[in-house]
């Protein structure tokens, strides 16, 4: 018969007589009557100071301690529709799409005109019904990232008998880990900044301009964002320092060059649904 802190068969806790102290029956009152569900608070809590820690634990063991992958990914699928606007990700619309100014522009641009020659729409109303659609395909990105960079991993991880299932979990749990720090740290940290240097004169504004470029944007976020798959490589998967930062590093990359790869595909399918 197995015994330990544990329910072999449930999972539960067993009740011993630290559990009847004033600490712990508070703390579950309180659990109890929050309207946030202590397991999601823990879960965001263990996402955001120990990364990897959540692929570990469902990879190995306790998995009801925490929000499994799956609720996790349908959760950040309904908080990416409200929160994206805010995020710095996919800032995207016909008049950049179109832009002649690049090569890629005059081509979208030529593909568009092609279309209205077809269709005699209003240019404006055209516009206007493509960015609306454009707003709404914008909340598919988890949909259509997650499982490539799992991919990714797959490739990286050859060999090792790990299952593209396990990377599945990974990857919800980095870009669980994306959405929160692009739309509260990154959004925070550069808000504090600007305030800052918009008061400290015109000597500052050159330094404002270049922190509102897309290219300080990319930098800092994959920055941070290889930090953290580094470190959630070496608790979740055991890698040691060195190939968690090379793997780390490929993975980083691997999400900028997804996200790309997703704007393109963004203006194609918007075009053919407009």
């Amino acid at each position: 018969m197995l015994y330990g802190p544990f329910c072999a068969q449930c999972g539960e806790k067993r009740i011993d007589r630290a559990d009847y102290s004033l600490r712990p029956v508070g703390r579950e009152i309180i659990d109890e009557l929050s309207p946030v569900d202590s397991k999601i608070l823990r879960t965001l809590r263990a996402l955001l100071t120990k990364p990897g820690l959540l692929s570990q634990n469902y990879f190995e063991h306790g998995r009801s301690r925490y929000t499994k992958p799956l609720a996790l990914f349908v959760a950040l699928n309904v908080v990416f529709f409200f929160v994206q606007p805010y995020t710095g990700l996919l800032r995207y619309s016909y008049a950049q799409y179109t832009n002649p100014s690049s090569q890629a522009g005059a081509r979208r641009a030529q593909l568009v005109a092609s279309k209205l020659a077809n269709t005699h729409d209003n240019p404006q109303t055209y516009q206007a019904r493509f960015d609306l659609t454009l707003q709404q395909q914008k909340k598919t990105m988890l949909i259509f990232s997650v499982p490539l960079l799992a991919a990714v991993m797959l490739v990286l991880y050859a060999g090792s008998g790990r299952y593209y299932a396990e990377h599945l979990v990974f990857s919800i749990h980095v870009y669980a880990f994306l959405l929160i720090f692009m739309a509260f740290v990154v959004t925070a940290a550069f808000s504090l900044l600007f305030f800052v240097l918009s008061h400290a004169g015109s000597a500052a504004q050159r330094m404002v301009a270049m922190l509102e470029t897309e290219t300080t944007l990319v930098v800092v976020v994959n920055g941070g964002l290889a930090a953290y798959i580094a470190l959630g490589l070496r608790r979740a998967y055991r890698d040691r320092p060195l190939v968690a930062t090379i793997r780390a590093i490929v993975l980083s990359i691997a999400v900028l060059v997804i996200l790309v790869a997703y704007r393109d595909a963004l203006f194609y399918l918007t075009l053919w649904m407009t």
